[in-house]
């Protein structure tokens, strides 16, 4: 699935019920690395996984990234989980 935020598109994959897990993956990777670990979370818990900027499916536009925008910190993934909460029954914590 994907989320317009930050002027990029952002990939995620959303998976299983319950409280919300967020799994960010490491430098170089995607959030495939995570694929086993999802699948034993997502009988429990609501796992949230995503591409962070210039990896996997999500947008890598032209120009050097700083950490903040890789992490989407401060209005990113805020603006995100709001706007999910509000398609969908889930919240992500990091939110608020």
């Amino acid at each position: 699935m994907k989320l317009k935020a930050n002027g990029i598109e952002i990939n995620y994959d959303k998976q299983g019920s319950g409280p919300v897990v967020t799994l960010s993956h490491s430098l170089a990777c995607d959030l495939h690395m995570w694929d086993e670990q999802a699948a034993a979370l997502a009988a429990h818990y609501t796992v949230l996984r995503f591409d962070t900027r210039g990896h996997g499916q999500t947008s890598a536009p032209e120009g050097a990234y700083s950490l903040d925008q890789m992490s989407g910190r401060p209005e990113g993934p805020s603006r995100w989980s709001r706007h999910q909460a509000r398609r969908t029954s889930w919240a992500s914590p990091w939110a608020g």
